[in-house]
């Protein structure tokens, strides 16, 4: 199971669930806050709206983190702002490159349900010694082409 990662993190989350309006992020979303109640979790999308409809459903409430994913700046903020980002928005090659660098830079560690893996090769050529330097541990394809 899932646990707290760290007791000394300065972190305001443990764990943000990116993408978790669609399909997958609503099951994942559910399943996370119903079993593992202890972590310190959000919820992160680009419409406020469809999350706050996503964490009214969930077992315990949630907070929530408004960014797009073609907004650099609010995607440092979010990884700046927890140890782990879980991401089910896709399709990752559109929506994902930008996180995963922010992810990279800001020492956060990362796993999506891509199963692009054209798109995987490039983001480790493209991050590989940022992941280094930072200790980010980038896990793509962590539940391989996750379709509904």
């Amino acid at each position: 199971p899932l646990r707290r990662l760290s007791t000394t993190t300065k972190r305001e989350y443990d764990l943000v669930l990116f993408g978790a309006t669609g399909y997958s992020g609503r099951m994942c979303a559910d399943y996370l806050l119903r079993t593992h109640k202890g972590l310190r979790v959000a919820l992160a999308g680009r419409d406020r709206a469809k999350l706050e409809k996503v964490a009214e459903a969930c077992a315990v409430a949630p907070r929530i983190v408004v960014a797009d994913a073609q907004d650099a700046d609010a995607l440092q903020r979010l990884a700046a702002s927890t140890e782990v980002v879980a991401s089910t928005a896709g399709p990752f090659r559109k929506y994902g490159s930008l996180l995963v660098e922010a992810c990279a830079q800001e020492g956060t560690s990362y796993a999506d349900i891509t199963g692009e893996s054209g798109w995987t090769l490039n983001m480790a050529a493209q991050h590989h010694e940022t992941c280094v330097k930072t200790g980010a541990v980038i896990v793509p394809q962590a539940g391989f082409d996750s379709v509904p």
